[in-house]
């Protein structure tokens, strides 16, 4: 079975700037890291909810959204990158930019964007009011990351089969939402019963008219 490292290693080789198979390889990926796969920080596992791709090669891939890529140089697919707007589960990348600002070389990776908090069977948690664990922002989730590991080790991808496997949702062109609202559990139950009663009280009052 192929690693994710492997996985990751020049996943566009080949397409030559065409959207349709960049979008089709980029959804490939999503679903891989939403059913198999989660952050381990320290005691705590993490399954991503939103992930943004970022990929820049020179001469190909010129959407603007391309230029936005980080240069690392050199790092190993699969590793985390951390930059000034989140942290990145990297492609293989050798890409810099010279003095002039330009771009060389190829490379990028996926942005962490929001994860909700799982259980050792890849279940999500709730908290005490009913709420998923979940982090929302890039940034968010970085300190969420580090703080979890509590300076005794570091953020890492580890295997995990996640329990709740939802179809992901494109949500813009590159990026992908875990097809799940994470809302009050309660709420929804609750919601339901409002909606009953309101119905039920309407249904009363016409009948006085």
């Amino acid at each position: 079975m192929e690693t994710l490292k492997e996985k990751l290693n020049n996943p566009f080789d080949g397409l030559k700037s065409n959207p349709q198979e960049f979008q089709k390889k980029c959804a490939e990926i999503a679903n891989e890291l939403f059913k198999n796969y989660c952050i381990e920080c320290g005691e705590k596992k993490f399954a991503l909810a939103e992930i943004e791709f970022y990929y820049f090669k020179e001469g190909e891939f010129k959407e603007k959204w391309n230029e936005k890529t980080y240069e690392r140089n050199p790092y190993d697919s699969s590793k985390l990158f951390y930059h000034l707007s989140g942290v990145d589960i990297c492609f293989k990348s050798e890409l810099t930019k010279d003095k002039k600002g330009n771009k060389h070389g190829y490379g990028g990776g996926v942005l962490i964007r929001s994860m909700v908090e799982v259980n050792e069977n890849g279940e999500y948690l709730v908290d005490s009011d009913k709420y998923y664990k979940i982090i929302i922002g890039p940034l968010t989730c970085v300190n969420m990351m580090l703080n979890a590991c509590n300076g005794n080790s570091m953020p890492k991808i580890e295997p995990i089969i996640i329990f709740k496997r939802q179809k992901f949702t494109p949500k813009e062109t590159y990026r992908y939402l875990r097809k799940n609202d994470f809302e009050l559990i309660e709420n929804e139950e609750k919601q339901k019963e409002n909606e009953q009663l309101n119905n039920s009280k309407l249904n009363k009052d016409l009948t006085n008219i």
